[in-house]
């Protein structure tokens, strides 16, 4: 239930809500096409966003944090000008008056309850920002215990394609997913997690050949933990009655989708053969899950869930290995209910295993 509840929140805090009008506070009076900021421009922005952060401390309610929020992301404010220029300058005062304010001591003493409102609608509004200078803040986030922080902090993250690369930051990330991999079971994390490590969405390519292929072992380690964490969720026993078990499908054709997409940067049998690999492990996990959900009944959600894992699991195996093959596709049309899951398992751990020897693969690893 707690994947849940973190769900339902994110929603919640996601959705505007009608309130009353906000006070305007200061004016922006900056020309639409500013090639540079003078220092009344940049005095206008830190003024604006002073208002924002002095009604941020006396807001009362989650309407109106979200109302805040929303301002500073419309064309009132950070959009209001479309200059790089103008938008690195809001963003820049957002990290300077605005990201101090996650921590619960720089805000009045409400309510624990209140408190929380405001932090994770500054968390949001960072997970909103593809600048490079909102970098750190969303880094930072990873860091935080609240698991609805470290999914902001991930889809913030996921924005930042043409910044991930700028110095250490990669290395960062990817160090600190690591360091709550091993433990995680928030589909949502998971599957946010996959879409920083999608680098076919970034400027990897780019990246001169020595970085280019540290970026490329850092996320294929990091995706080995993650595709281990959903065959985890997937297999789990309690599977059948887990209601983030649509979720974790939802999670596992993310990861599926990043191991073949990622393969436009990765190069090499090695690398195909491990995308190969976790394609093959994900596999096993939506089997068992599978098998859980026909014993609900063929129509139940789980079963479909997990089906349409298989079916991407199939389409993987075909665009990695280059073999046109329909094994998992027929083996679930088969007719007989009773028969449909030997099948798809024998498409999956012997027809496909047999396909992918020339790999190296020969079934799912080991389970750890």
């Amino acid at each position: 239930m707690k994947h849940a509840r973190l769900t339902l929140l994110t929603l919640f805090l996601a959705a505007s809500l009608s309130v009353a009008a906000l006070p305007k506070g200061p004016e922006l009076n900056i020309p639409d096409a500013v090639a540079s900021l003078t220092s009344t421009h940049k005095a206008q922005i830190a003024n604006r966003v002073a208002h924002w952060a002095g009604l941020i401390k006396t807001a009362l309610s989650a309407s109106t944090m979200i109302e805040i929020r929303d301002t500073i992301l419309s064309k009132r404010d950070l959009t209001l000008r479309s200059a790089s220029v103008y938008r690195e300058a809001y963003v820049a005062e957002l990290v300077k008056q605005i990201a101090p304010l996650l921590e619960a001591k720089a805000l009045p003493a409400d309510s624990p309850k209140l408190q929380w409102i405001k932090q994770i609608n500054i968390a949001i509004l960072f997970s909103k920002l593809p600048q490079a200078n909102a970098l750190d803040v969303q880094v930072k986030l990873l860091s935080m215990p609240q698991k609805a922080m470290q999914l902001m902090g991930l889809r913030g993250l996921a924005r930042q394609k043409k910044n991930l690369f700028r110095g250490e930051t990669f290395t960062t990330i990817t160090a600190a997913m690591s360091k709550t991999l091993p433990t995680e079971t928030n589909p949502l994390i998971l599957s946010a997690c996959c879409d920083v490590l999608n680098l076919s969405r970034s400027d990897a390519k780019t990246l001169l050949a020595p970085k280019r292929a540290a970026v490329a072992q850092a996320a294929t380690a990091t995706m080995v933990q993650v595709v281990a964490r959903l065959r985890a969720n997937l297999s789990s026993g309690k599977i059948a009655f887990d209601p983030s078990a649509p979720t974790s499908a939802a999670a596992a054709k993310t990861a599926l989708k990043t191991l073949r997409d990622n393969m436009s940067v990765l190069t090499g049998k090695p690398a195909t053969t491990q995308a190969l690999q976790l394609t093959m492990d994900v596999a096993d996990g939506a089997l068992i899950a599978y098998e859980a959900g026909l014993d609900q009944g063929e129509k139940s959600n789980l079963a479909a869930t997990s089906a349409a894992v298989l079916v991407e699991v199939e389409s993987a195996f075909v665009f990695l290995s280059k073999k046109s093959k329909n094994y998992i596709g027929s083996a679930l049309r088969t007719r007989s209910i009773d028969e449909r899951l030997p099948n798809v398992g024998e498409a999956v751990v012997d027809k496909w295993a047999d396909e992918l020897k020339g790999f190296g693969i020969t079934g799912p690893s080991a389970v750890k």
